[in-house]
Order: C-alpha cells, then sequence, then structure tokens
C-alpha cells in the first residue's frame, strides 16, 4: 500500500514548527517586536482614488519546451503588450541543444527578452499612461552577465542587458512610468532597510533568509503599503555603467492574500543615484491606480491577467497546430510518451 502521505503527514508534524517560523513571525518573538514599530512608521493607508480613463498596456509571456529524441530542445516563446483592443506580439522559436543545468533560467531569460521587445514595439506605435509587465525589474537587473551553455545564444546576456537598457530608457525620457508587479518575490530591500534601524551596529545573520514578504505578511494589520525605498542598480546594457533608480515597495490589497512586490522607474527617480537606499514619495495617483486594479485573490491585477489569458499556450494549440506543422514540415514523426512527459507549458 502507498503510504506516501503518511509520510508527508510525518514529515510536517515533525517540521511544522520551523516551516512556520520561515513563512511568519511568531506574535510572541523577540525579533517581531523589535521590527513592529519600524515597520509600522513606513506602513500607509491606501490613499484615495477615482478611477479616470486610462490607457494602461499590461505585458506577459508563455512558453513551450520540448526535448526531442536527438536530445535538442523546441522552443515556443511568445509574448503579448496589450492595450484596449490592440495587441502587439513578439515570438522566439528555435530548436536548439540547451544544457540540462542552464534550461530553466534561460527559458526565463528568453521569456522577459521577448516582453522587453513586445513592450517596445508597442511604444514605437503608441504612447501608454501606465506600462505594466509581470515579474521584478529589480530582478532582472541582477541577472548575472555571463555566458550562457545554450547554442547559437552563448552571448546572449549582452543582447538581454542592451534591449532591457532600451526599455528602462525609453520610458524615462518619454516619462511614461514603468512598473513591474510581482505577485512571488525573494526582495529582502525592505528588510535590509528596516533591520538596519532596528539593530544598528548588531550581528544579525539570523535574519538573512527572511524575506520582505514574510515581514509585510506577518506585520500587516490592514490593507496598506509600504514606504517606497529609492534604490540606484548598475546597468549591465548600459556601455557607461549608468546607474538607474527604481522605487520598490510592497501592496498588501487583501490581508487573507500575499503582498505584492511593486518597481517603478520614474524620470523623478533619476536624480542623486550613488546615495544609500532612501524613502520616497510617489503620486498618490500611481499608488491609487495599482490598489484599483488588484481584483481578489485570484487576480492581482486586472490589466496583467488579462493579456496573460491571451498569451498562455493551450494544450489543443501545441499539440494541433504547432506540434503537427513541425512534424509535417519537417518530415520526421517523433510522438512518443517520452516526448509527452517532457512537454512543459508555463502557467
Amino acid at each position: 500500500m502507498d503510504d506516501t502521505y503518511g509520510q508527508f503527514l510525518d514529515y510536517l508534524k515533525k517540521n511544522s514548527s520551523k516551516i512556520r517560523s520561515s513563512m511568519i513571525l511568531d506574535e510572541s518573538s523577540d525579533l517581531r517586536k523589535r521590527l513592529e514599530p519600524m515597520f509600522h512608521e513606513m506602513y500607509h493607508h491606501p490613499p484615495p482614488y477615482s478611477f479616470k480613463p486610462l490607457k494602461v498596456a499590461a505585458t506577459d509571456s508563455s512558453e513551450f519546451i520540448r526535448e526531442l529524441y536527438n536530445g535538442k530542445k523546441i522552443f515556443l516563446i511568445r509574448s503579448f503588450t496589450k492595450m484596449g483592443n490592440r495587441v502587439w506580439n513578439h515570438f522566439i522559436s528555435e530548436v536548439i541543444d540547451v544544457d540540462r543545468e542552464v534550461l530553466r533560467n534561460f527559458t526565463i531569460l528568453l521569456m522577459e527578452h521577448s516582453e522587453h521587445l513586445s513592450t517596445l514595439k508597442m511604444m514605437g506605435e503608441d504612447r501608454p499612461d501606465y506600462i505594466l509587465l509581470d515579474g521584478s525589474l529589480v530582478g532582472r537587473m541582477r541577472h548575472r552577465n555571463q555566458r550562457i551553455k545554450a547554442e547559437n545564444y552563448e552571448d546572449f546576456m549582452e543582447e538581454y542587458f542592451e534591449t532591457l537598457s532600451k526599455l528602462v530608457e525609453s520610458c524615462i525620457n518619454r516619462n511614461i512610468p514603468l512598473i513591474f508587479v510581482a505577485k512571488s518575490s525573494e526582495s529582502r530591500i525592505l528588510r535590509d532597510f528596516i533591520i538596519k534601524k532596528a539593530f544598528p551596529g548588531g550581528e544579525v545573520n539570523h535574519l538573512m533568509t527572511m524575506t520582505d514578504h514574510v515581514i509585510v505578511r506577518s506585520l500587516s494589520k490592514r490593507v496598506g503599503f509600504t514606504s517606497p525605498i529609492k534604490i540606484s542598480l548598475g546597468n549591465s546594457g548600459s556601455k557607461a555603467g549608468k546607474k538607474i533608480g527604481i522605487a520598490t515597495f510592497h501592496i498588501m490589497p487583501h490581508l487573507r492574500d500575499v503582498p505584492i512586490k511593486i518597481d517603478i522607474v520614474l524620470p523623478e527617480l533619476q536624480n542623486d543615484l550613488h546615495q544609500e537606499p532612501e524613502i520616497v514619495h510617489l503620486q498618490s495617483d500611481l499608488i491609487g491606480f495599482l490598489f484599483w486594479g488588484y481584483s481578489g485573490l485570484k487576480i492581482h491585477n486586472i490589466w496583467l491577467a488579462e493579456v496573460d489569458r491571451s498569451v498562455k499556450f493551450n494544450h489543443r494549440e501545441i499539440e494541433d497546430l504547432y506540434m503537427k506543422t513541425f512534424e509535417r514540415e519537417v518530415g520526421i514523426e517523433f510522438y512518443e510518451t517520452r516526448g509527452e512527459r517532457r512537454a512543459r507549458i508555463r502557467i
């Protein structure tokens, strides 16, 4: 008899305290008491906001990967930038060798790159009031600039950073807020900012695994947002090593939900870029817009949710259109159980 569930239950019983402490700060912990005063100084009510008609562009991507019997991988990656009834797309199709160790990260890089290109395509034809992308700008700028073990893509990171740089600088020059919305996050920027105040000169190595989301989820008692913190990051795509000012913060739109991390690029953030991280104030309309776009536990942003539904590959589309066309044009049938198992569509 299969007893895997019983083993899972035993594991949880032995480790539940450790798991819980990594996800939320205990009510009675000394650490919580030290962090709470600083957190509440930086946590604010949502501003009043009356929605007005806006041109909002939202970008997301989808991918399909299958390993062929010769070891090569077929990649189908597409991104849509949607604004109103118009859609701008960018599509990548490749059959290449990719080292298994870098496959996941390489796929993420291709998806992000495709998103940057479809957004730039939209900007070449129109000017939105806001641009929304799913994910983290800070995370994208902190990718390692190194060679990739992927056929024909060894030096891809140069192109990746050049395109990201072009997107960011275009938004700054045209005064278009560029907003990245992340539902999950490993950010520790807020944590570091608060800990520096709570433990001046103190030893806090035991806190290094705690993320911003743990702090916000633990200490927020009401719907609200954290003070935006401006940081300066070197843009690897800029020949001069130019830094970019980014405001990063978290909104808590519902107490039963998880925090949402926001990274924003604005022209007014591009001054004094060599300073330490500092609190900045953003226009209340911008904050109110982000709260207004939240629509429940499954829809963190209505514009990103809409483009996500449009861009996703579905099983029938992949099998009945793309893969049958692949077989017909290449002239080789390769369907097999192993191939079916190795198909993956990002959700």
